[in-house]
């Protein structure tokens, strides 16, 4: 088996076995579930609410990291194929036959 058909093929038990079994893909601090537990007894605090938002908090910086890094990818290469561009006319122009 070709080393890029295992790689495939390891990529795709991990994702069938996350599907199939959500308990493992939902781990989260011993500390934490304790503590929601115990307030969600408890309807007057809005501690998990406060949790929640502090995980979307979180979670946001890693996309927003990703899409400034894309945006200066996406202009660096824009940039470039302008300047790619911009040569070659200079280049036909200079060298375009006479007739």
């Amino acid at each position: 088996m070709k080393p890029s058909h295992r790689n495939i093929l390891i990529a795709v038990v991990l994702f069938l076995v996350i599907i199939l079994f959500p308990e493992i893909a939902s781990a989260q601090c011993a500390m934490c579930k304790a503590t929601i537990e115990e307030q969600a007894r408890d309807k007057s605090s809005d501690l998990a609410g406060g949790l929640n938002t502090g995980i979307l908090y979180l979670m946001s910086f890693p996309y927003l990291i990703f899409g400034v890094i894309a945006y200066f990818w996406y202009k660096n290469s824009v940039k470039d194929s302008q300047k790619e561009n911009f040569i070659k006319d200079i280049i036909r122009r200079r060298f375009k036959r006479k007739e």
